[in-house]
């Protein structure tokens, strides 16, 4: 029988320079569920940044082009330039079809900065509403590369220190993973980070239980925005998966279509 390695990245300074596995990365409070909502609502491409005024001025056909700005403060308001937040509530009525967002965050987006910084070649992005999917992807593409499954918390602090709601659900992604492997006769092998993480499940009553007990929710809380907790923690409410694509010098997410990236 095929094996396949299951682990869990607290922090994305974790992961191995140059590791072959598929990574998941996950940053559940907000960026890695506003990015799947983003490409499910329609939009071309998202182009991840550390500056969006850096990235506008070194590209100036995206001043052309129908571009939106998602960036937030260290607080989760709006950034200064930015046409909405990371907020789900806010993304709801934003128009973001056929358009570019160029996306910042105070975690998600600098943890895949570091996962390309690293060498890690293949990320798919991973949240609660596309728990199933996006694990039934990574673990396709795993088998395909016989190689094992990584997935990634971005956590908090600008990715300095763990947090509670991104590996609870990297737990809940880990659950899902290893089921989808069995269904293909695949035998996991969990890791002992795998076992840490899973052991969150035992504590917390539901997910929205752990999400609002962790200090995202705390945040989301004093920002006015617990709805985010909410649709957060929803399970497996979308088949849209996404992935990061390396375009020249910028970091990009798109759609998945496993029948055009392999």
């Amino acid at each position: 029988m095929k094996k396949m390695l299951f682990e869990v990245a607290f922090m994305p300074k974790e992961v191995k320079p140059d590791s072959p596995s598929v990574c998941v990365v996950i940053d559940v409070i907000r960026a890695s569920t506003t990015m799947t909502r983003l490409v499910e609502k329609g939009a071309s491409k998202i182009v991840l940044t550390n500056d969006e005024h850096q990235t506008l001025r070194e590209n100036p056909s995206f001043l052309r082009e129908e571009t939106m700005i998602c960036a937030e403060q260290v607080s989760g308001e709006a950034a200064d330039i930015a046409d909405f937040s990371p907020s789900l509530k806010e993304i709801e009525t934003a128009e973001v079809k056929n358009q570019l967002v160029v996306m910042r965050t105070t975690n998600g987006t600098v943890a895949i900065h570091t996962l390309k910084e690293l060498g890690i070649k293949h990320i798919f992005i991973g949240c609660m509403n596309n728990a199933r999917a996006v694990m039934n992807e990574a673990v396709r593409l795993a088998a395909e590369l016989n190689t094992g499954v990584i997935i990634v918390a971005a956590g908090r602090e600008n990715t300095n220190i763990a947090a509670l709601d991104d590996t609870y659900c990297a737990a809940k992604l880990l659950s899902h993973g290893q089921q989808i492997a069995a269904e293909n006769g695949i035998e996991a092998i969990q890791a002992d980070s795998g076992i840490i993480a899973s052991k969150l499940l035992l504590g917390y009553t539901d997910t929205f239980d752990a999400f609002s007990q962790s200090a995202s929710g705390a945040v989301m809380r004093k920002i006015n925005c617990e709805e985010d907790i909410l649709t957060c923690a929803n399970e497996n409410t979308t088949e849209v998966v996404a992935k990061v694509i390396f375009e020249n010098s910028l970091i990009t997410v798109k759609n998945y279509l496993p029948s055009t990236e392999l």
